[in-house]
């Protein structure tokens, strides 16, 4: 889940690079939101790593209310 992927990225030093498919795919949708800044490996017409060099001031507040350190979420 792309807060879930989010949460990864506050808790570790950035810049942070990705190389799954899937984890590629929510760091677009966190992009798409404005939550974070990526640089994007591409090797031809292809992704082949994503690494999130900032979270954005959105994404900081989206973490305080939706993510899983939110006051009164159940945590890991």
């Amino acid at each position: 889940m792309p807060m879930n992927i989010l949460g990864r990225v506050e808790a570790g030093p950035l810049p942070m690079r990705f190389v799954e498919r899937d984890d590629i795919d929510h760091l677009q949708d966190l992009r798409d939101a404005g939550y974070v800044r990526l640089r994007f490996d591409i090797s031809g017409r292809i992704c082949t790593g994503a690494t999130v060099i900032a979270i954005t001031s959105l994404g900081r507040l989206a973490m305080c209310h939706f993510g899983p350190t939110a006051p009164g979420s159940a945590g890991p």
